[in-house]
């Protein structure tokens, strides 16, 4: 959306405004102002409160300016969820409580310094107790229901005891809103677009040009499945690398015919930036962003556009919340499947419909049939094996991460044939407790005989083998994988997307500035 459509939308009278600092910031950039108060061209109003996290907060009332410190923070906060909510909706209530004051209406109805500084320090108490409980769910209850609503949903059994929350299961939202997520994203997709096409065709017809997919975090795992399935239909020179690792390559004998294909949520985090700054040939950048947008922000960090190749899944549905990403893999996966395979949107979005649903019938009756085994496998802190080959590499990817992110396990991976090296010992000596085993379809005779092996000396063996071979066989497991996941999380009382990071380890995520 361009700066005029942007400010258009925004541009009106409010009430009064509440921002994070991050939008707030955002919004400074995108519009080419130089500091806070010139925010008022487009929010029209007496009162923005701009929120930086729990220190402190800044205000513009009237002409004037003011930052407020925050003299009462919680250490000890368990859940922050509704904080900035509670804050905003104590400003709403003493602005209505001074409005309604017939004295008031007579003299200046500006709040003075004072006075907002009560306000701040009246919210920040109650915020104290807050957070430290159970965030703004603390007192939501699920109370037994009606005999008339059992009548309607008689799948509900009988017994429904209350239920106080700490979170909001953001990896049981992000499953079941997936197919809604993916429907939105395929059919705004434009297959016309000229980058995917580009892309396709230059994969087609140029032998010599060689391409490396990108990708960190979630973003590696479309990054990788994207290589695997490129080079099983083209065969042509491709391989994967993380941000860093690519930063720090020598590509200077082939950078006139190198390709380079960045997997991105937003398009522009400050490693991608860096690394579009180097020298290539072409970059194509599969992302949920706008275009428009994304174009404008790559141009203000001094990026040559004109090597720059968008393919854009933005969508309409709501944005995934929580750490594991889950449309952020599977969307970009389609859309490159779509490409490869030559199919149209409404294709591809009806072979993921028929997966999905295969897919969760799949592993729902697995783990109802060996709930008690999986139980005992499936326990905190307990070691997980991988094995995996070239074509199920991808799903190893997304396994491992998931895994080893949400601190749940530890987790060893092994190619399927580079494991009888010797590091079949670990096994035998420090054994694993799960030992998962990535197929498709098409039984090797090596496969047969590391099978044989892992019944022997694995505890628990789960074979997560595909229906199909080729690229639909891959990305049936792709799609299981999510869903492998959640029922994980089921067994565990866990919700992975929140994991419970300490605040030294945020600093190293956060990080921002040059990687190399």
């Amino acid at each position: 959306m361009s700066v005029i459509n942007l400010k258009e939308i925004l541009t009106r009278n409010y009430y009064m405004v509440n921002l994070n600092k991050r939008v707030a910031d955002y919004l400074v950039k995108r519009f080419g102002y130089n500091n806070y108060s010139e925010l008022k061209e487009i929010f029209k109003t007496d009162l923005i409160i701009i929120t930086k996290g729990k220190e402190e907060i800044i205000i513009l009332n009237g002409d004037k300016e003011y930052i407020l410190k925050n003299n009462n923070i919680n250490n000890n906060e368990k859940d922050p969820s509704g904080a900035g909510d509670l804050l905003f909706a104590h400003y709403i209530f003493e602005t209505i409580i001074r409005e309604d004051d017939t004295e008031r209406k007579k003299g200046n109805i500006l709040f003075t310094k004072n006075e907002l500084e009560k306000v701040y320090d009246r919210a920040n108490n109650e915020i104290y107790g807050l957070v430290e409980k159970l965030g703004a769910r603390k007192e939501v209850e699920l109370k037994k229901p009606s005999d008339e609503f059992l009548g309607i949903e008689n799948n509900i059994c009988d017994e429904v005891s209350i239920v106080k929350e700490k979170n909001i299961h953001k990896l049981k939202n992000a499953i079941e809103k997936l197919e809604e997520r993916v429907q939105s994203a395929l059919l705004n997709y434009n297959e016309k677009a000229g980058a995917g096409l580009e892309l396709l065709n230059e994969i087609e017809s140029n032998n010599s040009n060689k391409y490396i997919c990108i990708g960190s975090g979630g973003s590696s795992i479309p990054s990788e499945y994207t290589k695997t399935i490129i080079n099983n239909t083209f065969g042509v020179d491709i391989q994967t690398m993380f941000p860093k690792e690519y930063l720090e390559t020598n590509t200077e004998k082939y950078m006139k015919h190198l390709n380079i294909i960045c997997f991105s949520y937003s398009g522009s985090s400050p490693e991608i930036v860096q690394l579009l700054n180097g020298k290539y040939n072409k970059a194509y950048i599969v992302t949920k962003a706008n275009e428009d947008d994304l174009k404008i922000s790559l141009k203000e960090s001094n990026v040559d556009i004109s090597k720059i190749r968008i393919i854009s899944y933005n969508n309409q549905s709501t944005k995934e919340r929580g750490f594991l990403s889950i449309e952020g893999i599977i969307v970009p996966a389609l859309i490159m499947h779509m490409l490869v395979e030559k199919k149209n949107k409404e294709d591809i979005l009806k072979l993921f419909k028929k997966q999905f649903e295969k897919q969760k019938e799949k592993v729902e009756n697995y783990f109802k049939e060996n709930n008690e085994e999986l139980e005992k496998a499936f326990k905190k802190n307990n070691i997980i094996d991988i094995y995996y080959d070239n074509y199920t590499k991808p799903i190893m990817c997304d396994l491992e991460s998931k895994i080893v992110e949400t601190g749940i396990f530890r987790c060893t991976t092994h190619e399927k044939k580079n494991f009888s090296h010797g590091r079949f010992i670990t096994l035998e000596k420090y054994p694993s407790d799960v030992q998962i085993y990535l197929k498709l379809k098409k039984d090797t005779k090596y496969d047969n005989e590391l099978l044989k092996y892992l019944s022997i000396y694995g505890k628990n063996l789960i074979i997560l083998e595909a229906d199909e071979e080729n690229n639909n066989g891959i990305l049936e497991l792709l799609i299981y994988s999510q869903l492998f996941i959640y029922e994980i999380s089921k067994i565990l009382k866990k919700d992975l997307s929140n994991p419970d990071y300490s605040e030294d380890s945020m600093k190293i995520y956060r990080y921002n500035k040059e990687i190399i």
